[in-house]
């Protein structure tokens, strides 16, 4: 059964309108997304609701319009407790049940404008993210016996273009043999996929909890849930493997977005 993983973000690389991006993930074997999936649709039914965009339903837009903060708490949370019941569980260092695995990569955008100054070869946002997600979810895939994974990312955002150069490029298929396990898929429409609205709920609820602290029962149930995951600060930023960051700007790949 293939190992699936699927990415989505939150907020954009502008660091006049954002203080963080969060690129969340999912990943998990194939046989265990088709529960998710169920039981994700059954709720959006339940509260009528075709499909669950974070951030439109919090403001109370697009699907959610005209809804009382009580129904969408009362939906998100429903959300939430789907990913809850699904997602991988841990017992001090060992997983007690190897469902699907969340993960999540932040990147603080004012300190990343800040390291730029010094290391002008750090690259985007984007593709600090991209590849730092993308290597949680390979090494869970490899613990639980998958050799191959399937990626899979929302529409029109940048992060699938990073993984995607790397596959395409000779030089770095080579010094990563396990690019060449990888299947980027086309990208999807999040409103048909459940397991991308669930990384967007998880993308939008970090970032919410730095902006402004856990506000709701969901958030704090959420960000409970035992997941992998790389913060970029400063410090962070400025201390990279020296070594493999010239060889992966040797690869000469796309430059696929400017920081703002």
């Amino acid at each position: 059964m293939a190992f699936k993983c699927f990415f989505d973000g939150g907020n954009k690389a502008d660091s006049r309108l954002y203080d963080t991006l969060t690129l969340a993930a999912l990943s998990g074997d194939g046989i265990l997304w088709d529960a998710f999936s169920d039981q994700w649709r059954a709720v959006l039914k339940r509260h009528r609701a075709p499909f669950l965009h974070t951030s439109d339903a919090m403001a109370r837009k697009g699907v959610c319009l005209g809804w009382t903060n009580a129904q969408v708490e009362n939906f998100v949370g429903d959300c939430a407790s789907v990913i809850e019941r699904h997602a991988t569980t841990r017992k001090k260092n060992t997983f007690n049940y190897c469902g699907i695995r969340l993960a999540a990569v932040t990147v603080f955008l004012k300190d990343f404008r800040k390291a730029l100054g010094r290391l002008p070869d750090l690259g985007s946002v984007e593709e600090v993210c991209a590849v730092h997600a993308a290597a949680m979810c390979q090494t869970y895939g490899f613990f639980t016996g998958h050799s191959k994974a399937q990626f899979f990312y929302d529409r029109g955002e940048p992060f699938c273009g990073h993984i995607r150069d790397r596959m395409n490029n000779k030089k770095a298929r080579k010094m990563i043999p396990r690019l060449g396990k990888t299947v980027v898929t086309a990208e999807a429409d999040m409103r048909d996929v459940p397991a991308l609205q669930a990384a967007d709920l998880l993308a939008w609820t970090i970032n919410h909890t730095y902006k402004r602290g856990a506000r709701f029962d969901w958030e704090r149930r959420l960000l409970a849930v035992d997941r992998d995951e790389e913060t970029f600060q400063y410090e962070r930023l400025i201390s990279p493997n020296m070594e493999r960051l010239a060889v992966t700007r040797s690869w000469r790949l796309p430059k696929r977005s400017r920081f703002k």
